[in-house]
């Protein structure tokens, strides 16, 4: 019981600090092949590991923050939809677990890392465990790069004018999305069907009433 309690209190400090950082990580720089961690070459280097977390509300901030710079002439700027879900499903976990703390959720989810966890807390570690792991997932898809970014437009498709459309999701669970999707290759309508490339972005941009592709860049 006490070694299963050890295993995944372990995972739940692990999984948190993937998600808020703030742990040291060494890095090793040394070049021979017979490097080992007390040589006298220097070949190690202690750094600060990202955080998740910040990175993905830096981005969804960074977003927002261009758009409101071009005022409100700008209309309906994209939105990083997938970002703001992941944000706010991390900081409702934080709050739901530290409700007493008044830090941000990073603070909370670190402070969470030192509470005196017990073998009778087995349980709920395995269940904060699971929810962690799939945080972190997900965290990690929406940071593998700029080709998996997906930007929800809020307008009506100029084919057949639908704004939203409900899909079931990998859960089975009935939810709401933005119809017009924007990626790196273009923006596809998931009601119809219709696709603009980036070379007809532009063109797309004036019709509904959206920033024109050189600043979506």
């Amino acid at each position: 019981m006490t070694e299963d309690f050890k295993h995944h209190h372990h995972t739940f400090d692990d999984l948190i600090h993937r998600i808020i950082g703030l742990r040291w990580t060494q890095i090793h720089r040394c070049t021979n092949p017979d490097h080992k961690p007390d040589c006298a070459c220097a070949g190690t280097t202690n750094a600060w590991h990202p955080s998740m977390y910040t990175q993905i509300r830096d981005d969804v901030d960074g977003i927002s923050g261009e758009a409101a710079a071009r005022g409100a002439s700008a209309s309906r700027p994209p939105l990083w939809v997938d970002g703001i879900d992941w944000i706010n499903t991390a900081d409702a976990i934080a709050h739901e677990w530290a409700p007493g703390n008044p830090g941000g959720t990073v603070a909370r989810l670190d402070d969470l890392t030192r509470h005196p966890f017990g073998p009778d807390d087995t349980a709920w570690l395995i269940d904060a465990n699971k929810r962690l792991a799939k945080l972190a997932s997900a965290g990690n898809q929406l940071l593998q790069g700029e080709e998996i970014r997906r930007l929800d437009v809020v307008a009506a498709c100029p084919q057949c004018r639908q704004t939203v459309v409900y899909r079931k999701d990998s859960g089975g669970d009935r939810v709401r999305k933005t119809a017009l999707q924007l990626t790196v290759y273009g923006c596809k309508c998931v009601s119809c069907g219709a696709f603009w490339d980036r070379e007809h972005l532009n063109f797309l941009a004036e019709v509904i009433g959206c920033e024109r592709q050189d600043d979506l860049a």
